[in-house]
């Protein structure tokens, strides 16, 4: 800090130019790799700046939340080392809130309406609802095209996810044809609601998470993180 303060002090013009250089250099992207994602960003200090502020933020909150889950299950022995997210992993949480937050307000407070699409076959979302409740439908057919559980981009979504995005989220009925052809497109509304809802999210006395043992009742409702 001290030696980057003299060369701003030594050289005001040559900073100006090398910060406008950053902040004209600015890029930003995110890719998908089979199962993994990552996201990639540069740009100048200024900016850098805010971004770390709020992503320290956002990542405190997520802090203070496995805190208080914690005190729940271990009580007065609870320790950072009991906690249920490392630091990576909640940073990770606390820049996809981030995410969140931005996509659900405008300037006007209307929100923006970023949508994301799952695209999944009746048969295909019935097998798998059938096997998360408990049962053992018969194999899928790999070869089907309907059998995809994927976005409108082409990314492959775990079925769980998209079991969990259909409970939470809104579902909207589309009929191809075998041409592909859309002939059919209902109105978007919930699937699950009422008790049904309550009976799909809140069926389990305890985590469904493997080696997880925290009641249901303090659990998040989709519950994505281990």
């Amino acid at each position: 800090v001290t030696l980057n303060n003299w060369v701003t002090a030594a050289d005001p013009d040559g900073a100006h130019q090398s910060a406008e250089r950053a902040h004209r250099n600015r890029r930003a992207r995110v890719g998908i790799v089979g199962d993994e994602c990552f996201l990639e960003a540069e740009g100048g200090a200024t900016a850098g700046v805010q971004l770390k502020e709020i992503l320290d933020a956002f990542a405190h909150s997520e802090w203070l939340a496995d805190w208080d889950q914690g005190v729940l299950v271990h009580g007065d022995n609870m320790c950072p080392g009991l906690m249920s997210r490392t630091d990576a992993q909640r940073r990770f949480d606390a820049l996809l809130a981030v995410f969140h937050a931005a996509a659900g307000m405008s300037s006007d407070g209307t929100g923006t309406g970023v949508t994301v699409n799952l695209l999944v076959g009746l048969d295909t979302f019935e097998h798998h609802l059938e096997k998360s409740l408990g049962g053992n439908p018969a194999p899928l057919d790999p070869n089907d095209p309907l059998t995809r559980c994927e976005t409108d981009s082409g990314v492959v979504i775990d079925a769980y996810d998209m079991l969990v995005a259909a409970a939470m989220g809104h579902v909207r009925r589309v009929v191809l044809d075998g041409a592909g052809v859309v002939v059919d497109m209902g109105r978007k509304q919930r699937l699950f609601t009422g008790p049904l809802r309550e009976a799909v999210l809140f069926g389990s006395r305890r985590c469904t998470w493997a080696g997880c043992n925290v009641r249901g009742s303090v659990c998040q409702a989709d519950h994505v993180l281990p």
